[in-house]
């Protein structure tokens, strides 16, 4: 329990509070002040929690230390970054280039550094798991050549912090590379303009939504907001992106089928591949 809540009630609840301070502010220095501050007080919480808890089996364990604490620390790590970058950014434009170039060759250096690991991150694979995101006494650590400054292994694993580091480069890249094309004056999006959604803006934030915590983009390491504005640019879709919280909390509140549009495209999807399975 995490203040007389579970841990996946802690992480919904979290996620909610997150994309709202996240949408509250388009400053990215005071955005990244106000969600820091309060993704650093959570983070408190969970590891005094952690100190006690004990999972019910390995694979809740894995599960966790891979995906769900390393989701959240990478949004820590994705915004210290963001506030130490932009707090020291050169006034003169070739400067500027140069310091964002900069910043996206450390991320490359760490994918490099731990290009091991990097390659079991992006392959997704689970092989050694056990031994990655399973916690461990330091003196299993040191018998395997795994020493760790400050290490405490009752609220960390070995890898779930560079876990979070692989998952922050991906939307530290992208952020970074936007930099470099405003200050080039380009659009960092050139969206194609043949495609034209023709559903509702509801039925769109379901597909937004769907998309994000299936985690198949980004594993899941989304900001909604920046998201569902970018792949609205794709379809054409007017997309107000401070109301897309607001229509997902709609769609919760249905009171009969909360995917209606994913529960439709499925049975349409189901009746075609019947009929043209049938033909043949």
């Amino acid at each position: 329990m995490i203040m007389n809540c579970t841990y996946e009630v802690f992480f919904n609840e979290l996620e909610k509070e997150f994309t709202r301070l996240e949408d509250s502010e388009t400053e990215p220095l005071l955005q990244a002040q106000t969600v820091l501050s309060f993704l650093e007080e959570k983070l408190k919480l969970l590891n005094k929690w952690l100190k006690y808890h004990v999972f019910e089996t390995p694979e809740e364990e894995i599960y966790f230390f891979k995906f769900l604490k390393p989701s959240f620390v990478s949004k820590i790590i994705f915004y210290k970054s963001v506030l130490k970058t932009e707090s020291h950014v050169p006034i003169n434009k070739k400067e500027k280039l140069k310091y964002f170039n900069r910043s996206l060759k450390k991320i490359h250096d760490l994918t490099v550094e731990n290009h091991i690991f990097y390659t079991y991150f992006r392959t997704a694979s689970s092989f050694k798991d056990n031994d990655y995101f399973l916690r461990k006494t330091y003196k299993e650590l040191i018998k395997n050549d795994l020493m760790l400054l400050n290490y405490d292994s009752k609220i960390s694993t070995s890898h779930d912090y560079l876990m979070a580091q692989m998952l922050s480069a991906a939307t530290l890249t992208k952020y970074f590379e936007e930099r470099i094309d405003q200050i080039q004056n380009k659009e960092s999006f050139n969206p194609i303009k043949t495609y034209q959604w023709c559903g509702t803006q509801t039925d769109f934030v379901e597909i937004v939504y769907v998309l994000h915590y299936f985690r198949v983009i980004n594993n899941g390491n989304l900001c909604i907001k920046e998201f569902a504005i970018n792949l609205g640019k794709f379809f054409n879709v007017e997309i107000n992106a401070n109301k897309v919280y607001d229509t997902f909390q709609k769609i919760k509140g249905r009171k009969t089928d909360p995917t209606k549009f994913l529960s439709k495209a499925i049975e349409n999807f189901c009746k075609r591949i019947f009929e043209e399975s049938f033909r043949k």
